[in-house]
């Protein structure tokens, strides 16, 4: 399965879930994109640095980056490649809703 098709599937793993456009559409101080950068950058080895919204600096992003509550985080649970869907998955998220907002405008 291509990237592109995993994270579709993710999408749709998330809507069976509940996450759905009306949920996403309640999240607006950027907890789609905060969570993505989360998944995204899990367990980087090195010396890049990431910051979230003053929330810290070094390695990675630290763990109290999180949006949403810690038992929702599934991180530690992931191999790379599945946070890296997940990631992808939830930025599409916050695309969709971004969009959602210029098209009602």
């Amino acid at each position: 399965m291509t990237g592109i098709e995993l994270v579709a599937k993710e999408r749709e793993r998330h809507e069976g879930k509940g996450y759905i456009a009306e949920f996403d559409d309640l999240l607006t101080s950027g907890q789609l994109a905060k969570a993505a950068a989360c998944h995204a950058v899990f367990e980087i080895e090195g010396d890049d640095t990431f910051v979230v919204d003053g929330l810290g600096t070094g390695p990675g992003i630290p763990d109290d980056a999180y949006p949403w509550e810690p038992e929702l985080d599934s991180r530690d649970h992931h191999s790379r490649i599945e946070n890296l869907v997940v990631a992808g998955a939830l930025i599409c998220a916050e695309i969709d809703r971004l969009q959602r907002i210029a098209i009602s405008g």
